[in-house]
Protein backbone atom coordinates (compact mmCIF):
# COMPACT_ATOMS: atom_id res chain seq x y z
CA UNK A 1 0.00 0.00 0.00
CA UNK A 2 1.38 3.32 -1.07
CA UNK A 3 0.71 5.15 2.18
CA UNK A 4 2.83 2.60 4.09
CA UNK A 5 5.76 3.33 1.80
CA UNK A 6 5.36 7.01 2.53
CA UNK A 7 5.26 6.28 6.27
CA UNK A 8 8.64 4.59 6.01
CA UNK A 9 10.05 7.43 3.93
CA UNK A 10 8.85 9.98 6.42
CA UNK A 11 10.33 8.11 9.34
CA UNK A 12 13.66 7.30 7.73
CA UNK A 13 14.17 10.69 6.11
CA UNK A 14 13.15 12.78 9.09
CA UNK A 15 15.96 15.01 10.16
CA UNK A 16 16.90 15.78 13.72
CA UNK A 17 14.89 18.67 15.05
CA UNK A 18 14.78 18.14 18.82
CA UNK A 19 11.21 18.30 20.06
CA UNK A 20 9.87 17.74 16.56
CA UNK A 21 11.71 14.45 16.18
CA UNK A 22 10.63 13.26 19.63
CA UNK A 23 7.01 14.13 18.86
CA UNK A 24 7.28 12.24 15.55
CA UNK A 25 8.47 9.06 17.29
CA UNK A 26 5.72 9.35 19.90
CA UNK A 27 3.11 10.01 17.18
CA UNK A 28 4.14 6.80 15.38
CA UNK A 29 4.00 4.80 18.61
CA UNK A 30 0.49 6.09 19.31
CA UNK A 31 -0.54 5.31 15.75
CA UNK A 32 0.58 1.68 16.04
CA UNK A 33 -1.37 1.44 19.30
CA UNK A 34 -4.49 2.51 17.41
CA UNK A 35 -4.65 5.84 19.24
CA UNK A 36 -5.19 7.87 16.11
CA UNK A 37 -6.44 11.14 17.59
CA UNK A 38 -3.57 11.21 20.08
CA UNK A 39 -1.19 10.47 17.20
CA UNK A 40 -2.59 13.44 15.27
CA UNK A 41 -1.94 15.72 18.24
CA UNK A 42 1.70 14.67 18.34
CA UNK A 43 2.13 15.24 14.60
CA UNK A 44 0.66 18.71 15.14
CA UNK A 45 3.44 19.29 17.68
CA UNK A 46 5.97 18.32 14.99
CA UNK A 47 4.52 21.05 12.78
CA UNK A 48 4.49 23.59 15.61
CA UNK A 49 8.14 22.82 16.46
CA UNK A 50 9.37 23.71 12.98
CA UNK A 51 6.70 24.21 10.30
CA UNK A 52 9.25 25.08 7.61
CA UNK A 53 11.42 22.00 8.06
CA UNK A 54 11.05 18.89 5.92
CA UNK A 55 9.86 16.84 8.88
CA UNK A 56 7.38 19.59 9.77
CA UNK A 57 6.00 19.69 6.23
CA UNK A 58 5.70 15.95 5.93
CA UNK A 59 3.90 15.66 9.21
CA UNK A 60 0.96 17.18 7.33
CA UNK A 61 0.90 14.16 4.97
CA UNK A 62 1.02 11.74 7.87
CA UNK A 63 -1.86 13.54 9.55
CA UNK A 64 -3.81 13.62 6.30
CA UNK A 65 -3.46 9.86 5.82
CA UNK A 66 -4.57 9.06 9.36
CA UNK A 67 -7.50 11.48 9.12
CA UNK A 68 -8.56 9.98 5.81
CA UNK A 69 -8.02 6.25 6.32
CA UNK A 70 -8.45 5.72 10.05
CA UNK A 71 -10.67 8.55 11.28
CA UNK A 72 -12.82 9.23 8.19
CA UNK A 73 -12.20 12.90 8.94
CA UNK A 74 -12.20 13.87 5.30
CA UNK A 75 -12.50 17.63 5.70
CA UNK A 76 -9.41 17.88 7.91
CA UNK A 77 -7.57 15.36 5.74
CA UNK A 78 -8.05 17.64 2.74
CA UNK A 79 -6.86 20.62 4.82
CA UNK A 80 -3.73 18.73 5.88
CA UNK A 81 -2.90 17.76 2.31
CA UNK A 82 -3.39 21.36 1.21
CA UNK A 83 -1.12 22.64 3.98
CA UNK A 84 1.58 20.30 2.70
CA UNK A 85 1.10 21.40 -0.93
CA UNK A 86 1.46 25.07 0.05
CA UNK A 87 4.72 24.45 1.91
CA UNK A 88 6.51 21.73 -0.04
CA UNK A 89 8.69 21.72 -3.16
CA UNK A 90 8.66 17.92 -3.49
CA UNK A 91 6.86 17.45 -6.82
CA UNK A 92 6.10 13.75 -6.34
CA UNK A 93 4.55 14.22 -2.91
CA UNK A 94 2.67 17.32 -4.06
CA UNK A 95 1.15 15.25 -6.88
CA UNK A 96 0.36 12.45 -4.46
CA UNK A 97 -1.38 14.91 -2.14
CA UNK A 98 -3.36 16.49 -4.96
CA UNK A 99 -4.48 13.05 -6.15
CA UNK A 100 -5.58 12.17 -2.63
CA UNK A 101 -7.63 15.37 -2.35
CA UNK A 102 -9.37 14.62 -5.65
CA UNK A 103 -10.07 11.03 -4.63
CA UNK A 104 -11.52 12.03 -1.27
CA UNK A 105 -13.75 14.63 -2.89
CA UNK A 106 -14.95 12.25 -5.58
CA UNK A 107 -15.21 8.91 -3.81
CA UNK A 108 -15.58 9.75 -0.12
CA UNK A 109 -17.69 12.90 0.20
CA UNK A 110 -19.33 13.29 -3.21
CA UNK A 111 -18.03 16.81 -3.72
CA UNK A 112 -18.03 16.46 -7.51
CA UNK A 113 -17.52 20.15 -8.26
CA UNK A 114 -14.55 20.26 -5.93
CA UNK A 115 -13.20 17.02 -7.39
CA UNK A 116 -13.39 18.44 -10.92
CA UNK A 117 -11.28 21.43 -9.86
CA UNK A 118 -8.77 19.11 -8.20
CA UNK A 119 -8.57 16.79 -11.19
CA UNK A 120 -8.16 19.77 -13.54
CA UNK A 121 -5.12 20.88 -11.54
CA UNK A 122 -3.63 17.43 -12.21
CA UNK A 123 -4.73 17.59 -15.84
CA UNK A 124 -2.80 20.83 -16.36
CA UNK A 125 0.50 19.54 -14.98
CA UNK A 126 3.41 19.66 -17.43
CA UNK A 127 4.90 17.38 -18.49
CA UNK A 128 1.65 15.45 -18.65
CA UNK A 129 1.09 12.84 -15.98
CA UNK A 130 1.18 9.17 -16.91
CA UNK A 131 -2.36 8.62 -15.62
CA UNK A 132 -3.88 11.36 -17.80
CA UNK A 133 -6.43 8.86 -19.14
CA UNK A 134 -7.64 8.10 -15.62
CA UNK A 135 -7.95 11.81 -14.80
CA UNK A 136 -10.04 12.48 -17.90
CA UNK A 137 -12.24 9.51 -17.04
CA UNK A 138 -12.78 10.70 -13.47
CA UNK A 139 -13.71 14.20 -14.63
CA UNK A 140 -16.25 12.63 -16.98
CA UNK A 141 -17.63 10.60 -14.06
CA UNK A 142 -17.95 13.71 -11.91
CA UNK A 143 -19.86 15.62 -14.59
CA UNK A 144 -22.12 12.58 -15.08
CA UNK A 145 -23.00 12.58 -11.39
CA UNK A 146 -23.76 16.30 -11.66
CA UNK A 147 -26.07 15.42 -14.60
CA UNK A 148 -24.02 17.66 -16.87
CA UNK A 149 -24.30 15.24 -19.78
CA UNK A 150 -22.59 17.34 -22.44
CA UNK A 151 -19.43 17.91 -20.42
CA UNK A 152 -19.47 14.31 -19.26
CA UNK A 153 -19.56 13.11 -22.87
CA UNK A 154 -16.86 15.62 -23.81
CA UNK A 155 -14.36 14.28 -21.29
CA UNK A 156 -15.24 10.62 -21.85
CA UNK A 157 -14.80 11.02 -25.62
CA UNK A 158 -11.62 13.04 -25.16
CA UNK A 159 -10.20 10.20 -23.09
CA UNK A 160 -11.04 7.66 -25.80
CA UNK A 161 -9.65 9.84 -28.58
CA UNK A 162 -6.36 10.59 -26.83
CA UNK A 163 -5.91 7.18 -25.17
CA UNK A 164 -7.76 4.59 -27.29
CA UNK A 165 -5.85 1.69 -25.72
CA UNK A 166 -6.36 2.87 -22.15
CA UNK A 167 -7.28 0.39 -19.44
CA UNK A 168 -10.34 2.60 -18.95
CA UNK A 169 -11.53 2.28 -22.56
CA UNK A 170 -14.20 -0.38 -21.95
CA UNK A 171 -15.57 1.32 -18.84
CA UNK A 172 -15.60 4.69 -20.59
CA UNK A 173 -17.54 3.31 -23.55
CA UNK A 174 -20.03 1.79 -21.15
CA UNK A 175 -20.38 5.07 -19.26
CA UNK A 176 -20.97 6.94 -22.52
CA UNK A 177 -23.82 4.51 -23.16
CA UNK A 178 -25.21 5.20 -19.70
CA UNK A 179 -25.02 8.95 -20.26
CA UNK A 180 -27.11 8.66 -23.43
CA UNK A 181 -29.58 6.38 -21.65
CA UNK A 182 -29.90 8.71 -18.65
CA UNK A 183 -30.47 11.76 -20.84
CA UNK A 184 -33.18 9.85 -22.73
CA UNK A 185 -31.42 9.44 -26.06
CA UNK A 186 -32.18 5.73 -26.36
CA UNK A 187 -31.15 5.29 -29.99
CA UNK A 188 -27.67 6.61 -29.28
CA UNK A 189 -27.57 4.59 -26.08
CA UNK A 190 -28.23 1.40 -28.06
CA UNK A 191 -25.50 2.30 -30.56
CA UNK A 192 -23.05 2.95 -27.74
CA UNK A 193 -23.93 -0.27 -25.88
CA UNK A 194 -23.47 -2.21 -29.12
CA UNK A 195 -20.02 -0.62 -29.48
CA UNK A 196 -19.10 -1.91 -26.03
CA UNK A 197 -20.10 -5.43 -27.07
CA UNK A 198 -18.36 -5.15 -30.45
CA UNK A 199 -15.05 -3.98 -29.00
CA UNK A 200 -15.12 -6.00 -25.79
CA UNK A 201 -17.29 -9.09 -26.43
CA UNK A 202 -15.88 -10.89 -23.38
CA UNK A 203 -15.34 -7.80 -21.28
CA UNK A 204 -16.71 -7.17 -17.81
CA UNK A 205 -19.39 -4.80 -19.15
CA UNK A 206 -20.61 -6.94 -22.07
CA UNK A 207 -23.56 -8.47 -20.20
CA UNK A 208 -24.48 -5.15 -18.58
CA UNK A 209 -24.38 -3.54 -22.02
CA UNK A 210 -26.96 -6.08 -23.23
CA UNK A 211 -29.09 -5.26 -20.21
CA UNK A 212 -28.74 -1.58 -21.15
CA UNK A 213 -29.90 -2.31 -24.71
CA UNK A 214 -32.94 -4.18 -23.37
CA UNK A 215 -33.74 -1.25 -21.07
CA UNK A 216 -33.46 1.13 -24.03
CA UNK A 217 -35.82 -1.05 -26.07
CA UNK A 218 -38.27 -0.97 -23.19
CA UNK A 219 -38.15 2.84 -23.08
CA UNK A 220 -38.89 2.81 -26.83
CA UNK A 221 -41.87 0.48 -26.17
CA UNK A 222 -40.18 -2.34 -28.09
CA UNK A 223 -41.28 -4.73 -25.38
CA UNK A 224 -40.84 -7.99 -27.28
CA UNK A 225 -37.26 -7.18 -28.27
CA UNK A 226 -36.48 -6.10 -24.73
CA UNK A 227 -37.91 -9.30 -23.23
CA UNK A 228 -36.12 -11.63 -25.66
CA UNK A 229 -32.77 -9.94 -25.02
CA UNK A 230 -33.21 -10.24 -21.27
CA UNK A 231 -34.11 -13.89 -21.72
CA UNK A 232 -30.79 -14.44 -23.53
CA UNK A 233 -28.76 -13.07 -20.61
CA UNK A 234 -30.95 -14.25 -17.73
CA UNK A 235 -28.56 -17.03 -16.68
CA UNK A 236 -25.41 -14.89 -16.82
CA UNK A 237 -26.68 -11.59 -15.44
CA UNK A 238 -25.21 -11.16 -11.92
CA UNK A 239 -28.37 -9.81 -10.27
CA UNK A 240 -30.90 -12.59 -10.87
CA UNK A 241 -33.65 -10.93 -8.86
CA UNK A 242 -33.34 -7.65 -10.78
CA UNK A 243 -33.47 -9.23 -14.23
CA UNK A 244 -36.38 -11.52 -13.36
CA UNK A 245 -38.31 -8.62 -11.87
CA UNK A 246 -37.71 -6.64 -15.04
CA UNK A 247 -38.80 -9.56 -17.24
CA UNK A 248 -41.98 -9.98 -15.19
CA UNK A 249 -42.66 -6.27 -15.53
CA UNK A 250 -42.21 -6.50 -19.31
CA UNK A 251 -44.62 -9.43 -19.53
CA UNK A 252 -47.23 -7.49 -17.58
CA UNK A 253 -46.77 -4.50 -19.90
CA UNK A 254 -47.14 -6.73 -22.95
CA UNK A 255 -50.36 -8.22 -21.57
CA UNK A 256 -51.74 -4.79 -20.69
CA UNK A 257 -50.92 -3.43 -24.14
CA UNK A 258 -53.04 -6.14 -25.80
CA UNK A 259 -56.17 -5.40 -23.80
Amino acid sequence: MRYLVIVLLLFLESCSSGTGEQSWILAEELFHQGKYKESIRQFQKVVEADPKSEIGQRAFIRMAEIQNIYLSDYENSIKSYRHFILRSTDRDLILFSQEQIATIQFKKIGDYKGAIKSYEILLNYRPKLKNQDEILHQIGECYFRLLNFEKSLFFFKKQLEEYPDSAYAEETLFEISNVYFTKGDYSKAIEAYLEVIRRFPRGKFAVSARFGIASSYEEQDQLEKAYLLLKEIEDVYPNKEAIRTKMKHLLNRKISSKR
